[in-house]
């Protein structure tokens, strides 16, 4: 389940997902939560690499 994030809107939406699964702990995860944690991950580095640091913006909230 590969996905792209398209507006700051939806970066700061799995931003929060990312950091409320980081809370829970890697031990407390299913491995289907590990694997969405690890593609939410790339999906924002590669938006802030894209959108945000590219374009002299920081990924400020």
């Amino acid at each position: 389940m590969s996905f792209t994030i398209q507006s700051r809107t939806e970066y700061r939406f799995v931003m929060i997902e990312i950091l409320k699964m980081i809370d829970r702990g890697e031990e407390n995860l299913s491995l289907a939560e590990r694997r969405q944690l690890g593609e939410m991950m790339v999906a924002a580095e590669k938006y802030e690499e894209a959108e945000m640091v590219a374009g002299g913006d920081c990924p400020g909230w």
